[in-house]
């Protein structure tokens, strides 16, 4: 039988993720570039989209080995989202600001005092922030006219590479949610937060349906990376939508945790009710709503502690498992690059509390892990209590840790709840590309197709009294949490 494969891709934060994926055997090779990312301590977070183009193109290559191009069914991207990429014609006029760049706090709260009070975010669905496109987008606009001026259109990571592949300025609802340029029950750029932050309509790029065929893949583009020109490029949605769809989520009370560089908690919930604190957001779904939370630092603090302790993720994971929860009464604030759900602070730092002399790598190497993981129910519970009631038996893990004992034991008990994962959950994000671009050519009949992928179902299930240390464990660090953001506020303003 002839073969069908989709060349899926997912721009993330540290580098790119490139997956091969056939119709019926699901994912057959999957590889990484990376690329550098520039941060400094006053919260900027920029890459170079020439890095990223350099990265797809190799990837792509590599991914090629030994395939006939011509069975390439269709080539999509998934991505990290809340970019802001000014361009004319392709070429970039300055670094992409990526979604962890906090620098426009200011921008954000003029943003939010436009509308009235709670008015943005029932707009929205999500509250305003400096990680988002719009504050980003307005913030270059003062600081920078002459380039603003020069600007065709303001694109995000992935429609940045759809550009070079097919010259078209584009991009999905979901990317323009995350955006803020679009309203929770928009179907077009909104004239209010567009106006809002004095950013001209014709510099958008065009909004169109998940799954739109963009057009063939350019000869000058094909020659470059590798692919074969006239293939189909097919807009693809975030990364979170593409999580979303490849982790099988699609009924109500459907639950997963991505664990990535920022990491997530999702929730399918079907319904419009929002959170009277604005601590989550919620974006269209398919035929509904899904709710969700990111934390800035998820997996992102782990590879943090290991570029301190310089031990291998597999030695730290060991020495987590093998120290008593509750990490010998270490804890652990994951705020690294300030915060966005539930807190939605850019100023809160990374803490360690409760260090005693015997205190050692082991103890750090489970309280990071552990801090992550009530960061993240604390979200759930939120997005519980806005969609009461919601019933939730399971969670699903994707992305890099769900292979990990260490990471499965410590949220299922965190939680209460079992962690499930299946021999695909690795490749959530790509699955979820690779059934849009299928059933944009006609491979597959729904996005349902990405269920058949999804063998090998493992549970871990909650230790009850695990569980029980974690419910007292989760109160001392919301108050720990509450009581050290003035602190971490003083600090902030030493380092402006």
């Amino acid at each position: 039988m002839k073969k069908r494969y989709f060349a899926a891709y997912d721009l993330g934060t540290s580098s790119l993720k490139a997956t091969l994926v056939e119709a019926e055997e699901g994912v057959i090779r999957s590889l990484t570039q990376g690329y550098p990312l520039d941060t400094n301590a006053m919260g900027k977070a920029e890459q170079q989209a020439a890095d990223w183009w350099q990265a797809f193109c190799r990837a792509s290559r590599s991914l090629m080995e030994g395939i006939d191009s011509r069975d390439v069914a269709a080539v999509s991207l998934s991505g990290q989202m809340m970019v802001c990429l000014p361009v004319q014609g392709d070429r970039p006029l300055c670094p992409a600001i990526i979604w962890a760049d906090v620098r426009s706090q200011q921008q954000a709260d003029e943003l939010e005092g436009a509308f009235q009070p709670g008015e943005y975010y029932r707009r929205v669905g999500m509250r305003p922030s400096p990680n988002h496109s719009l504050p980003k987008w307005k913030r270059f606009r003062q600081q920078q006219p002459d380039l603003y001026k020069k600007t065709d259109c303001f694109l995000s990571a992935k429609d940045y590479i759809n550009l070079k592949l097919t010259g078209r300025y584009a991009t999905d609802p979901e990317e323009a949610a995350f955006m803020h340029a679009l309203e929770l029950n928009g179907t077009d750029w909104s004239p209010a937060l567009i106006g809002a932050a004095g950013i001209d309509r014709e510099k958008m790029p065009d909004l169109l349906p998940v799954g739109t065929v963009l057009g063939g893949i350019l000869a000058d583009a094909a020659r470059e990376c590798g692919l074969r020109a006239g293939t189909p490029v097919v807009l693809g949605t975030g990364d979170g939508g593409a999580a979303t769809l490849g982790a099988g989520a699609f009924q109500r009370g459907d639950t997963y945790i991505s664990l990535g560089t920022s990491s997530w908690v999702c929730s399918v919930t079907n319904q419009p009710s929002l959170d009277d604190q604005m601590r989550i957001a919620k974006i269209r779904y398919l035929d509904g709503f899904r709710d969700s939370g990111t934390m800035q630092s998820g997996g992102f603090s782990f590879s943090w502690l290991k570029n301190l302790l310089r031990y291998s993720y597999d030695e730290m994971a060991e020495m987590a498992l093998h120290t008593a929860p509750g990490s010998d009464g270490v804890m652990f604030l994951p705020n690294l690059m300030g915060e966005r759900a539930p807190f939605w602070d850019p100023q809160l730092k990374g803490s360690f509390l409760g260090l005693s002399a015997s205190a050692g790598a082991a103890q750090l190497c489970r309280a990071v892990p552990e801090g992550v993981a009530m960061q993240l129910d604390l979200i759930l519970k939120i997005i519980m209590q806005a969609n009461s009631p919601l019933n939730i038996q399971k969670i699903r893990l994707v992305g890099g840790g769900a292979d990990s004992l260490m990471w499965r034991s410590i949220l299922a008990d965190v939680f209460g709840l079992p962690i499930v994962t299946t021999d695909a959950a690795a490749h959530a994000g790509a699955l979820g590309i690779a059934v849009i671009a299928g059933k944009a050519v006609g491979v597959f009949d729904g996005y349902d197709a990405v269920l058949k992928f999804h063998g090998g179902e493992h549970l871990t299930p909650p230790d009850e009294q695990n569980a029980h240390r974690y419910q007292q464990l989760k109160k001392i660090f919301l108050s720990a949490r509450q009581a050290l953001m003035p602190v971490d506020h003083q600090i902030s303003r030493q380092l402006l």
